[in-house]
């Protein structure tokens, strides 16, 4: 949750594996962090975060996807990762293109923020290859119960004016999918 009751949903990814990576992540996530809590929309975040990304060794060609909700609206954008996934209350689901983007440390210019507005009930989901790899079928993955994935979490603080239940999962074992596979989520309530 942000300083201003929004809640931001970051998922990221860099090549390789092991303590170098996650070393990489660790510092790029504080970097989006700091970012964020500035209260900048989500392309301006990619845009720091890829020139920041240029000077870090082992950031070259990083992915990330981000939503900031607030109120109804969700804003996101993607910088060269999978991009949002959106279930409808109504079972429809959508990818939301709109604020797609190069790879981290590929170019400053080029990143988006896209916008939609969520109805009660919609799920947004944020994930990495790694649930592409193993489960092939996002619309499946999302469709069935989306809980068995990224579990129960409670509302947030009734200050915040989107009520939204959201969770992280790394390094936990999913239902079909395995280990390492970062996912996160947030329901319009």
């Amino acid at each position: 949750e942000l300083s201003d009751g929004r809640l931001s949903l970051v998922v990221g990814d860099v090549v390789g594996h092991g303590v170098e990576a996650a070393a990489v992540m660790g510092q790029l996530r504080s970097a989006w962090r700091a970012s964020a809590l500035e209260g900048a929309d989500p392309a301006t975040n990619a845009r720091r975060l890829s020139r920041f990304a240029e000077r870090l060794e082992g950031a070259s060609v990083a992915t990330v996807a981000c939503a900031v909700l607030a109120g109804p609206e969700m804003t996101y954008t993607s910088a060269g990762h999978p991009p949002p996934l959106l279930r409808r209350p109504d079972g429809s689901t959508e990818f939301l293109m709109d604020g797609r983007g190069p790879p981290l440390a590929v170019s400053d210019d080029a990143y988006r923020t896209g916008r939609v507005v969520l109805e009660p009930g919609s799920l947004v989901l944020l994930y990495t290859d790694g649930v592409i790899e193993r489960h092939r079928d996002l619309n499946a993955f999302i469709t069935e119960t989306p809980e068995q994935y990224v579990g129960p979490a409670p509302d947030l603080h009734a200050t915040n004016t989107f009520r939204a239940t959201a969770v992280a999962q790394s390094a936990r074992r999913l239902p079909g999918i395995g280990y390492d596979v970062p996912v996160a989520a947030a329901r319009a309530a």
